[in-house]
């Protein structure tokens, strides 16, 4: 147990190590932390956006911040627990990606957005060129989040029993951890599930690229479930 913890009342709540976010317990709530990545998705939006300039709107590579931040919320709200800051991580290959104002504008918008919705304060965050380690025409876009569990009796623990209540909520948008599934199944690069988007119209590419839904702390009665 790190000294620092005790010192300030709280204790590491160790069953929550490998689960969605990790919790340390304080006598009146609990605190909660979580890095999470978008994963490829930001690679079809980056794609479309070279392919088609200004034919694509910008919206798509705001909507990758929007899954962003999504991932990483949503993760939070499994424990019940709400997000109070999120930070943003990108890594790129060339410092070059970050030259589009367009981009650039569109991405910190929905981002910013993203996190408005939410109620979570955007504490900033680190953009890295990892030259050699990440491709110069991408980035690895990721991110972290403090979040309370308050009052303590929210926390969502254990698994599906009988008995409980399974609420769900419509989303939107493929969810980036399917777009390496989608790409493998058409056996396709993501520069070729972009171009295959821009030929096929745009309800495919919007499928692709939409954002997708960001939840809060879970409705009360699914956290007393």
């Amino acid at each position: 147990m790190g000294n620092a913890l005790p010192a300030f009342g709280y204790r590491p709540v160790v069953e929550t190590f490998g689960e969605s976010c990790f919790l340390i317990e304080h006598a009146t709530h609990y605190l909660a932390f979580l890095l999470e990545g978008l994963g490829t998705k930001n690679k079809v939006a980056e794609q479309m956006f070279i392919l088609r300039q200004m034919m694509v709107k910008p919206e798509s590579c705001g909507n990758v911040a929007q899954d962003a931040v999504a991932m990483i919320v949503n993760d939070m709200a499994t424990s019940g627990a709400t997000s109070l800051l999120v930070g943003c991580h990108i890594a790129v290959g060339d410092s070059a990606w970050f030259n589009n104002a367009e981009w650039n504008a569109a991405f910190i918008t929905s981002w910013k957005r993203a996190c408005d919705e939410v109620g979570a304060k955007w504490s900033g965050g680190e953009t890295a060129t990892l030259r050699d380690v990440v491709l110069p025409d991408t980035a690895v876009i990721g991110g972290g989040s403090v979040g309370i569990i308050s009052p303590k009796d929210h926390r969502i623990t254990g698994d599906v029993k009988e008995g409980d209540i399974i609420y769900f909520a419509r989303g939107t948008g493929i969810p980036p951890t399917a777009l390496p599934k989608h790409g493998k199944s058409r056996r396709n690069s993501p520069t070729d599930i972009s171009l295959g988007c821009l030929t096929e119209g745009r309800s495919a590419r919007a499928s692709l690229t939409r954002r997708r839904s960001s939840r809060h702390s879970p409705p009360r009665s699914l956290s007393r479930a």
